[in-house]
């Protein structure tokens, strides 16, 4: 039975099931609509097929040729045996970098039936399932160069370790694989009762990765493409520190914008399994050397403006407002125009308002403003207020100046790359001692 969400893309995996039927000499400009179909077009066909709202919610987004060698690398295997698994194929870029890292023999046929003990995977949608075999397929034909004809190929029997089913479900190719490869969805999910490091919604991805480590077995190698905020998020503090005690972390790589059309930044983390008895070690999820020294927290206290706008009624002390909107960026704010009542906590003045909404590739990461002024004010909630601790507009405004300094835009960069800066990240700041 087709799922309805992705039923659309059929026609494309009907193209691609076509392309190995026809094999390298059944049609002109063969080798060209292979190579695309092997190198991104999957994941633009889904963008059309598919629209964003469904693809968000199911985290249906493929990730891409050069990505996925970037997370596998590139090298070829001329000896051993690696059994890898992928427990979230999408259409299969990940195994197709595993592929190409296995040998071919001397026919297409022994070629396939040497990948299929060689590859495992699953995805929930059977549609994903067949395009990944017919890519698999189309790459073994296109490192055959002399292929004549591919004849009695049947796509249902090849790949038998590659089939629909949930991944979040312990099976023993996990336990059995050398190498599990990941891109797991980012959309979120309700933690699992057995959770320990957050509760709540949390995103899918590191649920993902969690029964990865708690299935396989000690030794297997783990290599994923997760969401930034698993690296840097305040929130995933324990999912860190998880990770840190149940594996060996070999490679910890920011990589930047998943694409366009997810619109969010990722990272490779690369580990082995180990004990969880061995003792966890302390590392930096970051790739700067942090310099030592002071920091934003140590000379600021620093909050989340307390103001939801739509859910606090307007109770309490009449008192001035700012929101992200109202305050000129860079700017100082010595008369608030604005006003509304609050029953929550007001802001003594002087303090820095910085904008939470801060992405990798804005100019400033940690856009500030000075807010002067005699009375108390109220903040709303995507602003992160700054209070200076020896209660100075001096120390206000040295503040400021080195927030837009290209050195804490590059540190930043480097300690979070989502589209909020966290309050952890802003008292994280390393600045110089004369603020």
């Amino acid at each position: 039975m087709l799922t309805s969400e992705m039923k659309s893309f059929l026609p494309y995996v009907l193209h691609l099931e076509e392309l190995v039927r026809m094999g390298p000499h059944g049609v002109a400009g063969w080798r060209h609509r292979t190579s695309l179909a092997l190198d991104g077009e999957p994941g633009r066909e889904l963008a059309k097929a598919v629209d964003l709202e469904t693809r968000r919610k199911t985290g249906a987004f493929f990730t891409g040729k050069d990505l996925a060698r970037t997370a596998l690398g590139t090298r070829r295997q001329t000896r051993g045996r690696t059994f890898y698994f992928d427990p979230a194929c999408g259409a299969g870029d990940l195994l197709l970098a595993a592929a190409r890292h296995l040998p071919i023999r001397g026919s297409l046929q022994s070629t396939l039936e040497l990948w299929s003990t060689a590859l495992a995977g699953c995805d929930a949608y059977a549609e994903f399932v067949r395009a990944t075999k017919a890519r698999l397929v189309l790459l073994a034909l296109l490192r055959h160069a002399s292929i004549d004809h591919n004849d009695g190929l049947d796509l249902k029997s090849l790949f038998p370790l590659i089939n629909v089913r949930d991944g979040l479900k312990p099976s023993h190719f996990y336990s059995n694989a050398q190498w599990i490869i990941l891109n797991p969805p980012y959309g979120y999910m309700g933690a699992p009762k057995a959770c320990t490091w957050a509760s709540g919604n949390v995103t899918a991805a590191g649920v993902f990765f969690e029964v990865c480590l708690q299935n396989s077995a000690t030794g297997t190698r783990v290599t994923a493409i997760l969401p930034e905020v698993l690296r840097s998020g305040t929130r995933y503090e324990k999912w860190r520190q998880l990770v840190v005690e149940q594996s060996n972390i070999k490679r910890l790589q920011p990589y930047g914008l998943f694409d366009r059309r997810a619109d969010v930044d990722v990272f490779i983390l690369d580990v082995v399994k180990q004990s969880v008895a061995k003792q966890a070690r302390k590392i930096s999820w970051t790739t700067l050397n942090h310099q030592r020294g002071k920091s934003v927290g140590d000379m600021f206290t620093v909050h989340i403006g307390p103001v939801v706008p739509h859910r606090h009624r307007k109770v309490g002390t009449f008192a001035p407002y700012i929101h992200a909107r109202a305050v000129t960026p860079w700017g100082s704010v010595k008369r608030i125009t604005e006003h509304r009542r609050f029953k929550g906590t007001l802001f003594a003045t002087p303090f820095i308002a910085i904008r939470r909404t801060s992405r990798p590739n804005d100019r400033h990461r940690a856009t500030g403003t000075l807010i002067a002024g005699k009375r108390p004010v109220a903040v709303e909630n995507h602003l992160i207020v700054c209070s200076p601790r020896n209660r100075t507009i001096k120390s206000c405004r040295r503040l400021l100046k080195q927030l837009k300094s290209k050195e804490i835009d590059a540190w930043l960069n480097d300690r979070i790359r989502c589209r909020h800066l966290t309050v952890a990240s802003i008292r994280e700041i390393p600045i110089n001692d004369e603020v």
